[in-house]
């Protein structure tokens, strides 16, 4: 993906409202099993939320049944 590439952005993961992926790139092809655990976080009313993990930040957005996961360094 060529925005990862001048961007801190690690991976993303793009997934239905039923887990299943339809994509995944870089850190977020290795991490499909978040999804089950980012399907239930509570989104604000615009479909935004983060969650800090040890070692990365998820950036989630979802819009109709589609959400997506963009994955950074925890700073």
């Amino acid at each position: 993906m060529e925005a990862e590439k001048q961007s801190d952005i690690k991976g993303t993961i793009a997934f239905d409202t039923h887990g299943n992926v339809i994509e995944a790139t870089g850190v977020g092809s290795k991490r499909i099993e978040d999804i089950g655990d980012l399907s239930k976080v509570a989104l604000d009313a615009e479909g935004f939320a983060q969650v800090q993990g040890d070692s990365l930040l998820v950036h989630l957005y979802k819009h109709e049944d589609i959400t997506l996961a963009v994955y950074t360094n925890a700073r």
